[in-house]
């Protein structure tokens, strides 16, 4: 494993990579009076504290711009890992010239920086750094850093304002609600935070890079400048690393649609989420399976109405619930199944109800119970996601219509759409689903707790606790599974198949819920992970029991 460490002036960042992923990261006080002995103590309680020992690290790599604290680092590394660091400055070998007159000035901070650019982008590049000083740095497509901009980060200047007056209060830097303070506190804000995001601005319109993107530091941003001023102090507080890039230009997929669909068009179909198309309609696939069984599968039967009852499931239903929230919701970072999700178009919620109109004019063209299940998720997604009801923002609703309305009538939608009866036991195998869904959905907001908890927002995980949204998913499991057993008795089949998926769940969540309390985010992370493949598991152990 990789222990990198970027020592700046206010904070130490140390982060635990194996390849790629980040499995750790720590955050430390930048202390130059701390021994090496004290370095070693605290780096070696930190891997502990991740179940990791020292001897698991193979690697070591420091950043730093505080000189007086890098040897006693290197050596409290070496000590405790037996490892010697490798440590970044302007003689180390990388793919990227420095291109200006003293290369070995340049911190290593702005190094990493336009390094960072580079590798992501490939093309010129103005990267903004936010910390104790704000940097801009310019790297050309072919890896030249010609240099940059240096000034005083937010809250150093805030704090040389206040040292140096008299009467100029201590004030915490929020985003103001207006450019005119009416207050005093509010004035010194939007000097301070929006003076900084016009300085971004006027750095870029001044740059050398045609095509430039703005990069931050850890809590900062990497995109281009928005038409929002305030946007520079609104990232400020969003907890956690964040890339958000050019959202037209983010991958060939982005671009070549743009191409296609060019102005605002592709970004109509952006927010129907597309990289959520294929787990909708899987779970919808796995209700016609179900009907028609595997041999009918193979045969192509219903294959025509299926077809179309994915269409209008997947892209009507839930492509149009999705746009709507993205028109009330208003994010500007990343959402779910979204990346970078481009400026909203001027007609999306319109766009958004010809979506869902449109597909239940079209469930008409399906058999009744189709029509009938369409229109109640109809229903549920406008109660879901418009004003003034917009139950999402309600804790525990929206627990209710998502277990509901993805658990147990997405698969009966495609069921539905065959014409068949529904017998009792397949209906408990559906209806099973739901408990599923309801064990399954707390899962997936546990290690963004401390995040939603900065920001205010009222999650079913953070209302519920820790202990009681692990005992809700064992439970919930446990009720789907008998209702598994439920219907194999009910349908005269064998049940003993379903000791295997059940295995997997409980086999995530035990261990999980002895050990919640003493794990960090990263491992509830990797814990909903398990927990998606145990569902995988589940469906298909589910299709080769029942789907005959």
């Amino acid at each position: 494993m990789l222990l990198a460490i970027n020592i700046n002036n206010t904070e130490t960042k140390v982060g635990l990579f194996r390849g790629d992923s980040l499995e750790a990261h720590w955050r430390l006080t930048t202390t130059p009076s701390r021994t090496p002995d004290e370095w070693a103590a605290t780096l070696t309680s930190y891997l502990a504290q991740e179940g990791r020992s020292t001897q698991e690290v193979r690697a070591a790599v420091v950043a730093s711009v505080v000189p007086p604290v890098t040897q006693g680092l290197c050596e409290a590394v070496e000590r405790a890992t037996t490892v010697r660091p490798v440590v970044v400055d302007g003689r180390s070998r990388l793919p990227i010239k420095l291109d200006v007159e003293e290369p070995l000035q340049v911190g290593a901070d702005r190094i990493l920086n336009t390094l960072a650019a580079a590798q992501l982008f490939h093309r010129d590049t103005i990267v903004v750094d936010f910390g104790t000083a704000t940097t801009f740095d310019c790297i050309t497509a072919d890896g030249r850093f010609l240099g940059g901009v240096i000034m005083p980060g937010i809250r150093t200047a805030s704090d040389a304002l206040i040292r140096g007056t008299a009467k100029l209060p201590a004030t915490e830097l929020t985003p103001p609600t207006r450019t005119i303070g009416r207050r005093t506190d509010e004035a010194i804000r939007s000097g301070v935070l929006l003076g900084t995001a016009d300085a971004v601005d006027g750095r870029h319109r001044h740059g050398r890079a045609r095509e430039s993107r703005r990069a931050t530091g850890s809590r900062d941003r990497v995109g281009p400048p928005g038409p929002d001023p305030h946007r520079v102090a609104l990232r400020r507080h969003r907890a956690g690393p964040e890339v958000v890039a050019d959202s037209r230009a983010l991958n060939p997929w982005r671009r070549w649609g743009y191409r296609v669909l060019p102005g605002d068009l592709f970004s109509y179909v952006l927010h129907t989420r597309p990289a959520e198309w294929p787990i909708m309609a899987g779970h919808a696939a796995l209700g016609y399976v179900l009907a028609v069984g595997i041999n009918g599968v193979v045969r192509g039967a219903w294959l025509p109405q299926a077809l179309l009852a994915l269409f209008v499931w997947v892209i009507c239903l839930n492509g149009g619930t999705l746009a709507i929230n993205s028109v009330f919701d208003k994010d500007e970072g990343d959402i779910g199944y979204l990346i970078a999700p481009p400026a909203l178009p001027k007609h999306l919620l319109a766009f958004s109800l010809v979506l869902l109109a449109g597909g239940q004019g079209l469930a008409f063209a399906l058999p009744p119970a189709f029509r009938v299940v369409y229109a109640v998720c109809f229903v549920m997604s406008v109660l879901y996601s418009v004003p003034p009801f917009r139950f999402k923002a309600v804790a525990g609703v929206d627990w209710l219509i998502n277990m509901w309305g993805f658990g147990t009538f997405t698969p009966y939608a495609a069921w539905a759409a065959t014409g068949r009866t529904l017998d009792v036991g397949h209906a408990l195998i559906l209806l099973a689903f739901c408990p599923l869904f309801a064990g399954l959905y707390p899962l997936t907001q546990l290690y963004q707790m401390d995040e939603d908890r900065r920001r205010g927002d009222r999650t079913l995980a953070l209302l519920l606790g820790l202990r009681t949204s692990l005992g809700i998913a064992i439970g919930s499991v446990l009720l789907a599974f008998a209702l598994f057993v439920w219907a194999s008795a009910v349908l005269h089949m064998t049940a003993w198949p379903l000791v295997v998926p059940l295995t997997a769940w409980l086999a995530v969540l035990l261990p999980w819920y002895r050990r919640r309390d003493g794990l960090p985010a990263v491992a509830h992370q990797r814990g909903m992970y398990r927990a998606l493949g145990a569902w995988a598991l589940t469906d298909v152990v589910v299709l080769l029991l029942f789907a005959r």
